[in-house]
C-alpha cells in the first residue's frame, strides 16, 4: 500500500531521509509541512492531521495521517508507526457536494419566495432568507434538521412525505402540493409547496429544491368571492389573478386616450418603478417607442385593426439597465366597453442568446471559407508540383500521366474554390462550375473550341461537397476522354452535358458526344485501363448507376441519389 501511494519499493526507499519518501504538503499552498513521525517523536504522542502526500512521480493525494510513538520496556521512544489512509475519493466527493450546495444556495439567495435546499434524506442544508423571515426561525433551528420534524413537526404531512419519495423515485417534481396548518409563529396560513430534484454530479449528492409559497390571502380573497353570487365578480377574479400572477408584463390602455389605466405587479418588477409611476402616462414616455409621434402611430394602427405586434423593443429600468421586450397590444370588449391591453415579455435572454449563436455562426463561416481556401491552395501547390516534375522528365507517356493527374487535381481544386468564393458554404453551384472544368480541361488539352462546340445545361443543382468532389472527378474522366478519343478522324464534333434532378431522388449526370463512339469491347464496369476503373470507382462512391450507350456516338448516364444537404434548395430572403 505505502509503494502504491509514494511510488517507492521497499528497497528503494532505505536508506533516504523519511522527507524524501514521504513527502507532505498542504492542501491549500501546497506549503511543505512537517511529517507526522517526526512530530510524534518530538511530542512523544500520537499526532494525526491531513496533508497532500506526494508521490515519487508527483501524484498527489488527500491523506489522513497518524504517527504514534514505540516505546522500549524501559518508556523510552525508540521508534514510530506511521499510517497513512487515502481519502482523495471522499475528499473529491465533499468538494463536490459543497459545490452543488453553493450552486443551489447561490439560486434560491435570489428568489423572494422562501426556499429550501434538502437533501435525499430530507434534511435541510440551507434555506434563503425569505424562508427564515416568513416562518421566523433561525438557521441554527433549521440547518441539518429533518424537514418533517421542524418547528414541532408542522410539515410532517404524511402525504408530503409520500409525494416527495415519490418524486425521487420517479424523478419527477412536487406541483402545487396544499399545506394548511397553525404555523406556531405565524398562524393559520396555506402555502403551495413545488419541488425538484437535482440530479448528482460527478459523485456529488442529490439535492430537492423546495419553493414554499404562502397563498393565504390569495385563498382567503377566493373564499370570500366565491361567496357572492355574481358571475362577473367570479371571472373578475379569475382575471386579477391572472393579472397579478404573470410572469409577462401587463398594461391596460384608456381606449380614448391610450394612456395607463392599470398595470400588473411584474412591470414594477421588471421596470423597477413603483405601479403608481405608470399610471396615466403614455407608452412612449415609459420607453416603449422613440417619441410621441411613432406612439401615436402606434395607438393609431391598434385602434384601426385591433392587434399589433413587435417583435423587439428595447425598455429601460430604473437603475438604468436595458431589457430588450417583445410587444404585443390588442383589443377586446370586456362588461360593456372596450379594452385596450399591452402584453410585455422580457425576451433580454432569448435575444442576447440569438445574437451569440448569430455571431458564432458567422465566426465558423469564415473559418470554414478560409479550409476551403487553404484547401484549394494546397491542391494548387500539389497541381504545380506535378507541372514541375513533368518539366523533368522526357517519356511522353509519364508526361501525360501528370497532367491527367494534373487535371484530376484542378477539379478538386474547384470545387474548393466555388465553395469559399460562394455565401453558401455547404453546397457547390454545378452551372458555374462545370463551365470553368470544361475551360480549363479544353485550354489543356488544346483543343480548338470552334471545331469542337460544348453544350451545358444543369438546372439548378447544389450539390454538398461529399458529392461535388467526385462528380468533378468524373466530369473530368469523361470530358477528357472525349477531347481525346471521341473525334479522332473528324473534323468537328458536339459534347453534351446534363445535370438535374430525376425522380424526386435522384440526380442524372449525362455526358455524350457525336464522335466515333466507344468500342464494343471496352466495358467500363470491367474495364483495366486506370481511366475507366477510376469512373468506376467514383460512381461507386456516389452509391450511383453506370449506363452506356453506343448510339450516333457516346453517352455515360449516371444516376445518383441525393444527399441529404442536397435536397435542402436554399432561398434568399431580401
Amino acid at each position: 500500500m505505502a509503494q502504491s501511494l509514494t511510488g517507492w519499493t521497499q528497497d528503494e526507499a532505505v536508506g533516504h531521509p523519511l522527507e524524501s519518501v514521504f513527502t507532505s504538503v498542504s492542501e491549500e499552498g501546497h506549503l511543505p509541512l512537517e511529517s507526522p513521525a517526526v512530530r510524534a517523536l518530538r511530542a512523544g504522542v500520537v499526532s494525526e492531521g491531513h496533508s497532500l502526500l506526494v508521490a515519487k512521480d508527483g501524484t498527489e493525494r488527500v491523506v489522513e495521517d497518524s504517527a504514534a510513538p514505540i516505546r522500549n520496556a524501559a518508556g523510552e521512544v525508540g521508534g514510530v508507526v506511521l499510517v497513512f489512509r487515502d481519502v482523495t475519493q471522499r475528499r473529491q466527493r465533499e468538494r463536490a457536494a459543497h459545490a452543488v450546495l453553493a450552486y443551489a444556495e447561490g439560486i434560491i439567495a435570489t428568489l423572494r419566495e422562501p426556499f429550501v435546499v434538502l437533501d435525499q434524506s430530507f434534511v435541510v442544508q440551507t434555506a434563503n432568507d425569505a424562508f427564515y423571515r416568513t416562518f421566523h426561525v433561525s438557521r441554527t433551528e433549521t440547518e441539518k434538521r429533518s424537514f418533517f420534524e421542524l418547528d414541532n413537526g408542522q410539515w410532517g404531512h404524511p402525504r408530503l412525505r409520500k409525494v416527495l419519495d415519490e418524486m425521487l423515485a420517479d424523478h419527477n417534481a412536487v406541483e402545487d402540493f396544499e399545506v394548511e396548518h397553525a404555523f406556531p409563529t405565524i398562524g393559520q396560513r396555506v402555502v403551495l409547496l413545488n419541488a425538484r430534484s437535482i440530479p448528482a454530479q460527478e459523485n456529488g449528492p442529490v439535492l430537492i429544491l423546495l419553493a414554499i409559497e404562502d397563498v393565504t390571502d390569495r385563498r382567503r380573497a377566493e373564499t370570500s368571492r366565491r361567496l357572492e353570487d355574481s358571475a362577473w365578480r367570479k371571472s373578475e377574479v379569475q382575471y386579477r389573478r391572472l393579472f397579478e400572477s404573470a410572469r409577462d408584463g401587463i398594461l391596460i390602455l384608456d381606449e380614448t386616450t391610450g394612456r395607463i389605466i392599470d398595470a400588473n405587479p411584474f412591470m414594477s418588477e421588471l421596470l423597477g418603478y413603483d405601479h403608481s409611476h405608470f399610471l396615466g402616462k403614455e407608452l412612449w414616455e415609459i420607453g416603449l417607442f422613440h417619441d410621441i409621434t411613432a406612439n401615436q402611430a402606434a395607438f393609431r394602427e391598434l385602434q384601426a385593426n385591433g392587434y399589433i405586434r413587435y417583435e423587439h423593443l428595447p425598455l429601460e429600468t430604473r437603475d438604468k439597465k436595458r431589457v430588450d421586450v417583445e410587444f404585443v397590444s390588442n383589443c377586446y370588449e370586456a362588461d360593456g366597453r372596450r379594452v385596450l391591453q399591452c402584453n410585455i415579455r422580457d425576451c433580454s435572454d432569448r435575444f442576447r442568446l440569438e445574437q451569440a449563436v448569430k455571431a458564432s455562426l458567422e465566426e465558423k463561416e469564415v473559418l470554414l471559407k478560409e479550409v476551403h481556401h487553404r484547401v484549394k491552395n494546397n491542391l494548387q501547390v500539389i497541381s504545380s508540383l506535378l507541372h514541375l516534375q513533368s518539366e523533368h522528365t522526357q517519356d511522353e507517356a509519364s508526361i501525360r500521366i501528370f497532367r491527367k493527374t494534373q487535371d484530376r487535381v484542378r477539379s478538386m481544386a474547384l470545387v474548393h474554390e466555388r465553395l469559399y468564393r460562394s455565401h453558401d458554404i455547404a453546397q457547390v453551384d454545378f452551372t458555374d462550375y462545370i463551365e470553368s472544368l470544361a475551360h480549363h480541361l479544353f485550354k489543356s488539352q488544346q483543343t480548338d473550341t470552334d471545331r469542337i462546340k460544348l453544350a451545358v445545361d444543369v438546372q439548378g443543382v447544389r450539390l454538398p461537397i461529399d458529392a461535388a468532389v467526385p462528380v468533378g472527378l468524373l466530369l473530368n474522366e469523361l470530358i477528357s476522354n472525349c477531347l481525346k478519343h471521341a473525334f479522332v478522324g473528324h473534323e468537328s464534333g458536339h459534347i453534351r452535358i446534363d445535370l438535374r434532378p430525376f425522380n424526386g431522388g435522384e440526380f442524372l449526370l449525362s455526358v455524350s458526344d457525336d464522335g466515333v463512339g466507344l468500342p464494343a469491347a471496352i466495358v467500363p464496369q470491367s474495364a483495366t485501363t486506370f481511366g475507366m476503373e477510376l469512373i468506376a470507382d467514383l460512381v461507386d462512391q456516389l452509391h450511383g448507376r453506370l449506363q452506356v450507350s453506343r448510339d450516333g456516338g457516346t453517352t455515360f448516364r449516371i444516376l445518383f441519389p441525393k444527399r441529404k444537404a442536397s435536397s435542402v434548395q436554399r432561398e434568399d430572403h431580401p
